[in-house]
């Protein structure tokens, strides 16, 4: 749950890196570095989840400031958050505010019950008649979606580095497991099958750590496989750590689904991260689009 706090905490940054006024950095970035302010990255609403088309008309300038009426579900750190990076939709299009917690108007309901990513304060914000100036547009006005698009191979890199770490602290607890297990006459350790599984495993996860650290590799090149490369690693990442979080939980038998070992919370977070940073199906899409335009 701390690599989740961390991310949503690193998104923001990049967000505000990318887009940012000098002012907007030097008031947020070393807050946030330091661990002084939460920031809160709000972009999802009811009817069109990570179908940004659907994002509503919710923001209009009127008399030389913003006024932003609408509902964002999902919001990771919104519970504690000091403030939040919004994406929204203005007359000229999508757009990024970054708005103060204390705003009149905005108000955040109670956290989700999530049954992965469980201590993150993710929850639904609501914006009623939040007016908000124009020096807090992070970017330009109608660009946001720009913004998001130039960091987001970042984003989805962490998350698939996330879920390497999760798959790996799985392993480490079933090979202490295997090592000590009795069964059939010796430990699980000395089965081929048990073997062969814990082999398997550990190169899902080395091939998921090494497409990430090439999709790290091609953005920092600024290279234009870049994105694609990102959405492999992190599609391919989350799901390898589900099947290695099932598969580990298995060799633990009873003890696995019981709350006194880790392995049942692993396999929890694992399905959270095939969902967070746009689920696997959309990066399944996103890759055939690159492949075949």
């Amino acid at each position: 749950n701390t690599a989740f706090v961390i991310h949503i905490l690193d998104a923001c940054s990049a967000v505000l890196l990318e887009g940012g006024t000098e002012e907007q950095l030097n008031k947020y970035l070393p807050a946030l570095c330091r661990g002084e302010k939460l920031m809160a990255f709000s972009f999802s609403e009811p009817e069109g989840g990570t179908d940004l088309s659907k994002l509503s008309l919710s923001t209009k300038l009127e008399e030389n400031k913003y006024v932003i009426n609408a509902q964002k579900i999902f919001t990771g750190l919104a519970t504690v958050a000091d403030a939040f990076i919004v994406l929204t939709r203005t007359e000229k299009g999508y757009t990024l505010f970054l708005v103060e917690r204390s705003t009149p108007g905005l108000s955040v309901g109670a956290p989700n019950k999530f049954v992965g990513a469980t201590a993150i304060g993710n929850a639904v914000v609501y914006f009623d008649n939040c007016i908000i100036n124009k020096t807090n547009i992070v970017g330009r006005d109608g660009d946001g979606l720009n913004v998001i698009l130039k960091v987001l191979p970042s984003i989805l890199i962490l998350d698939a580095m996330i879920a390497i770490g999760i798959a790996e602290a799985s392993i480490e607890e079933t090979i202490k497991h295997v090592k000590k297990r009795e069964m059939f006459g010796s430990t699980m350790s000395k089965l081929q099958g048990v073997g062969w599984k814990i082999a398997e495993m550990v190169t899902e996860i080395e091939a998921a750590r090494q497409l990430a650290f090439y999709g790290a590799e091609l953005f920092q090149r600024n290279d234009s496989k870049a994105p694609m490369i990102a959405s492999m690693a992190k599609w391919y990442a989350t799901e390898a750590c589900v099947k290695v979080s099932k598969e580990t939980l298995q060799l633990f038998g009873g003890y696995g689904i019981t709350k006194d070992y880790p392995l049942q919370r692993h396999l929890r977070d694992a399905l959270a991260l095939t969902i967070a940073g746009f689920p696997t199906d959309y990066h399944k899409s996103f890759v055939a689009q690159m492949l075949l335009a």
